[in-house]
C-alpha cells in the first residue's frame, strides 16, 4: 500500500514536471538549432575566414616559409602536449592495473 502511494506520488510529480516544462522544450527545440547545425555553422565560418588568408598574406608580403612556420608551430603546440598527456595516462593505467 505504501509502495503504491509512493509510486503514484512520484509518477504524479514526473507528470507535472513534464507538463510544466513541455512548452519550454518546444520553444527551445524550435528556436535553437541542433548541435549538428551549429557545428556546420562553425565550420562554414572557419572556411569563410580561411578564404581571406591568401589575400592578407599577399597584401602584407609574407613569404610562404613564414606562413608554414607559423602553422607548423601551432600544430606542434596544440598536438604534442595532448599526445604527451595520453602517453602519461596510458603509463599510469598500466602501472595501476599491473599492481
Amino acid at each position: 500500500m505504501i509502495e503504491w502511494l509512493i509510486s503514484s506520488f512520484i509518477n504524479l510529480v514526473i507528470w507535472l514536471v513534464d507538463f510544466i516544462l513541455s512548452p519550454i522544450d518546444i520553444l527551445i527545440s524550435s528556436y535553437i538549432p541542433a548541435v549538428s547545425v551549429a557545428f556546420d555553422y562553425v565550420g562554414k565560418f572557419f572556411i569563410y575566414i580561411l578564404n581571406f588568408i591568401p589575400f592578407i598574406c599577399s597584401w602584407l608580403h609574407f613569404p610562404p616559409f613564414l606562413i608554414n612556420l607559423i602553422i607548423g608551430y601551432y600544430i606542434f603546440k596544440l598536438t604534442v602536449p595532448l599526445l604527451v598527456y595520453f602517453v602519461k595516462l596510458a603509463i599510469n593505467w598500466y602501472h595501476t592495473l599491473k599492481l
